[in-house]
């Protein structure tokens, strides 16, 4: 079954509606199917870290029994398959710009926080009211800073 992700809940609240913080690995694996992609902290490591769906990675300690703690999109990076995971962000990021997203939010009504990098002027970040921080690079036009990558970890 197809598991529906909206890229506004995410932003407003800090979390997916369906994958919540705190599923183990094996949870994740019953309700996305197989993860495009599987990856280890180190060489080293018994359990994977990163569960890769599409562009999304879902980040756990690399212990036996962790648990989802961190949610990561990067637009840039070239895609693997998806599983059971249909997540409008795929859309929605690649054509993002800092402006636009703060239209977007403005429009959602979701509250943010606007912070430019003071050790990098082409640096530029948004934190959603959810804790959801949204990187921004600027490397063509002065005034165009690109969406580069978005994510979402907590303590646990």
């Amino acid at each position: 079954m197809i598991t529906k992700e909206d890229i506004r809940f995410f932003l407003k609240h800090g979390t997916l509606e369906n994958i919540p913080f705190g599923v183990t690995r094996e949870e994740l694996e019953d309700k996305l199917g197989k993860a495009g992609k599987i990856k280890f902290a180190s060489a080293k490591d018994t359990f994977p870290s990163v569960f890769v769906y599409g562009r999304v990675e879902f980040h756990f300690a690399k212990y036996k029994k962790a648990v989802f703690y961190g949610i990561k999109f990067d637009p840039w990076v070239d895609p693997v398959e998806r599983g059971n995971l249909d997540f409008n962000a795929f859309q929605w990021a690649k054509e993002m710009t800092r402006k636009k997203s703060i239209t977007f939010l403005r429009n959602n009504k979701i509250k943010f926080l606007d912070k430019k990098f003071s050790h990098d002027d082409k640096a530029w970040e948004l934190e959603t009211e959810g804790g959801v921080r949204l990187f921004y690079a600027n490397q063509e036009s002065p005034d165009v800073y690109q969406l580069k990558r978005f994510e979402r970890f907590i303590q646990l």
